[in-house]
């Protein structure tokens, strides 16, 4: 159902002013109750307008008594709304700050994320090494790829550096446990370069740069809608954490000719997932507006350039190790 429900308590002082704020959107309903120095406004409004009240109030409520506004999904609702009617239309995206909850709260190091690392990237590699599509497929099942990804996303948007630092720290951490037990795991179970499944992720192509833009842009629309869906989770370790593996298991089998490949093949996908991610959220129209962001508004514009910056570099050498290249070198 796409309405939400807020709660505002607010200072006495202060209900006349949130009220005739309220009377400028269509669509709402308000009840409202006053104790002896408190009022507790409750609202239901369409999910897109959500952002638009918080704007109103953060803008024009001052900061006296403590103001707090509560965001509630609504699952249900009796007696049912008019699905066909124009206030209950399906939203475009969620509000600012829920998008930021999505992805701020689940965003936490602990021993459950490095442990469903650690087993993700074991069977990852024994699917690997018995070349079992099977078995990878349910190694990108378990892998928690997804929400460091977002976490940039969202800090570069929203020019947050503390998301930003904390995303960086738990993505590095996740993807250096990976890289590091994929290493031990060549260095006692050496690979073999025959296998098809290690050799489709030593070179970077068209199609993988594809499949990384794909994966960024559909995880930022599971994150700025209500339909989330475990297969968008699945879609960014496709592109993530196999090749991880596999640059592991070469450079501990000292396969030191192709493990450059592999890891050409990282990097592109990091960048591409997070670029397209940022680029998708960036056109919703997802902006800062806190006081405590736009202090820090810079940081989008230093992450924002970074990752073009580095993207170019990254294409620039993909294109030049692609076979299209070559053939058009040997036409000439």
């Amino acid at each position: 159902m796409n309405l939400r429900l807020l709660e505002i308590d607010i200072s006495n002082t202060q209900q006349d002013q949130v009220l005739a704020l309220l009377k400028a959107f269509p669509c709402l309903d308000v009840w409202q109750s006053s104790g002896s120095e408190q009022t507790s406004i409750r609202v239901t409004l369409p999910t897109t307008q959500v952002e638009a009240v918080l704007n109103q109030l953060r803008e024009h409520l001052p900061a006296l008594g403590n103001p707090r506004v509560m965001i509630l999904p609504i699952e249900t609702m009796w007696p049912m709304p008019d699905l066909d009617a124009p206030c209950n239309q399906e939203s475009v995206r969620l509000s600012r700050e829920e998008i930021y909850a999505k992805v701020a709260q689940p965003l936490q190091l602990s021993w459950t994320q490095l442990g469903m690392v650690t087993l993700s990237t074991l069977i990852a590699a024994i699917g690997l090494l018995k070349s079992s599509e099977a078995i990878i497929i349910g190694a990108m099942v378990l892998a928690p790829l997804l929400q460091p990804i977002l976490g940039v996303a969202v800090a570069a948007v929203l020019g947050d550096a503390v998301l930003a630092k904390r995303s960086i720290k738990i993505g590095s951490i996740s993807i250096g446990l990976a890289l590091g037990l994929s290493i031990l795991l060549g260095l006692v179970f050496p690979i073999s370069t025959d296998l098809p499944e290690i050799m489709a992720r030593v070179s970077v192509g068209p199609l993988d740069v594809g499949l990384a833009i794909a994966a960024g842009i559909a995880s930022a629309l599971s994150l700025t809608t209500d339909n989330q869906n475990a297969i968008v989770g699945v879609m960014v370790a496709v592109a993530l954490l196999p090749p991880l593996v596999v640059l592991g298991l070469l450079l501990g089998s000292g396969e030191w000719t192709l493990a450059p490949g592999a890891l050409l093949l990282v990097v592109t996908n990091v960048i591409g997932l997070n670029l397209a991610a940022t680029t998708t959220l960036m056109a919703q129209n997802i902006q800062p507006q806190s006081q405590r962001w736009q202090a820090q508004h810079y940081t989008q514009w230093v992450i924002g350039i970074g990752m073009v910056f580095v993207l170019g570099i990254m294409s620039m050498v993909t294109w030049q190790h692609s076979s299209i290249l070559g053939a058009f070198l040997q036409r000439i």
